[in-house]
């Protein structure tokens, strides 16, 4: 694809390029027991280990209609609609319920000439649905008190600081926001048990920046007992698949 020619005439014929990415994580799906996996699980079965990849590919149209095309379901997308085709929920609860909020649909006084994407609000990038309903619930309490300034703005240090204030006060538990790196590292841990892999402390080390894998290991990450058992259970699962008999023996 070097020959910008050559390039030319394949996508008049409407066949894709796709880039090196693409191409493997396209491969992984051609194996249908891999098209039910998460993102990052068919990112790393194609070599990569975050699902950054991922993220930048599923921008690409084509590469989405292909992917849906191979049975592949995709989290919804929101749909950034213009301010003069925005109405008014009817059901205040029900819109709350959504994983996606437009505010305009649940705030009249908004600046019009503000991006519409900056009233959107897409939780569905939270995988755990708990912390996804923790999370909504926080900003549910703090919609009252939006006003025309509140959008548009980067999110302020204030901002974080009362949040934590606000889970500490509700929980009982001191909260703030050094304890999302020790969230993080346990999380990055916890994935490579749940996938059946080998927990790769030297990425994890290089993802919260540590000079010592050591301090990754011990200070920053929180196995509990049945992480290590699904760790042992899995193993042992492995384990006996390697030493099952072969038919005819």
């Amino acid at each position: 694809m070097k020959d910008s020619r050559f390039a030319t005439v394949v996508q008049a014929l409407g066949i894709p390029i796709w880039s090196r990415p693409k191409r493997r994580l396209l491969e992984v799906l051609q194996s249908p027991e891999n098209r039910s996996k998460s993102a990052l699980q068919i990112c790393r079965l194609a070599g990569y280990k975050d699902s950054v990849a991922w993220q930048r590919a599923i921008k690409d149209e084509c590469f989405v209609a292909t992917v849906e095309a191979l049975g592949v379901t995709l989290r919804q997308r929101s749909v950034r609609v213009s301010h003069l085709e925005v109405t008014s929920a009817t059901n205040i609860e029900e819109e709350l319920k959504k994983d996606i909020w437009d505010v305009r649909r649940l705030k009249h006084d908004y600046p019009k000439h503000v991006a519409p994407s900056n009233y959107v609000i897409d939780f569905t990038w939270i995988g755990n649905p708990l912390l996804r309903e923790q999370v909504k619930r926080y900003y549910r309490h703090q919609l009252p008190r939006w006003n025309g300034s509140t959008y548009g703005s980067a999110l302020t240090v204030v901002a974080v600081e009362k949040m934590f204030q606000y889970y500490s006060k509700k929980s009982g538990i001191l909260l703030h926001p050094h304890i999302l790196r020790h969230t993080h590292a346990t999380a990055l841990a916890r994935s490579y048990l749940q996938d059946g892999q080998a927990i790769d402390w030297k990425f994890i080390q290089e993802r919260l920046g540590h000079a010592s894998v050591v301090t990754t290991m011990q200070t920053y990450t929180h196995l509990t007992n049945e992480d290590r058992k699904w760790a042992y259970d899995r193993y042992q699962e492995r384990r006996s698949e390697r030493v099952q008999p072969r038919p005819g023996r």
